[in-house]
């Protein structure tokens, strides 16, 4: 029988404090998924010949502070730098039915982190009445990992 479950957590908070200049905004996000699955049909025939279930974790976390002109300023300008990262990882089991197993067996873990900072800027220049020239940079880290645990797979001979 297939059967899955699924949990996540969510949230967000966005913050906001205005001087007679400019404005500080500061907006957090979170977010905890937790999946597991049994039951899958590994072997497309709908034989009950092998079955497989995976459980998924991920998490996320981002974070981001910027500054920026009021609105009734003449020159309008933005500063700001945001934070990201992410952890997910999954493990994966399987079972030989034909070969008479009764339970799950374990196959590779994997894992995958991920986490990025950047800081970005931008301003807009009044030319004249009627023109507007608009300048903005973004520099962004990035960083990727995965891992992958060799195991290998049950399959039916």
């Amino acid at each position: 029988a297939k059967s899955t479950r699924e949990e996540n957590i969510n949230g967000a908070l966005r913050l906001r404090y205005g001087l007679d200049s400019f404005e500080v905004v500061s907006v957090t996000a979170f977010r905890d998924e937790q999946d597991e699955g049994t039951g899958a049909e590994f072997d497309l025939t709908g034989l009950p010949l092998f079955r497989g279930a995976d459980a998924d974790n991920e998490r996320l976390f981002s974070q981001e502070l910027r500054a920026a002109s009021s609105a009734s300023a003449k020159w309008k300008w933005l500063i700001g730098v945001t934070y990201f990262d992410e952890r997910d990882s999954q493990r994966l089991a399987t079972q030989n039915l034909a070969a008479g197993e009764t339970g799950l067996t374990p196959a590779s873990d994997q894992t995958r982190d991920g986490r990025d900072v950047a800081i970005f800027g931008q301003t807009i220049l009044p030319v004249s009445e009627a023109l507007r020239v608009t300048l903005g940079g973004r520099y962004e880290w990035a960083r990727r990992a995965s891992l992958q645990r060799e195991q290998v797979f049950n399959l039916p001979t």
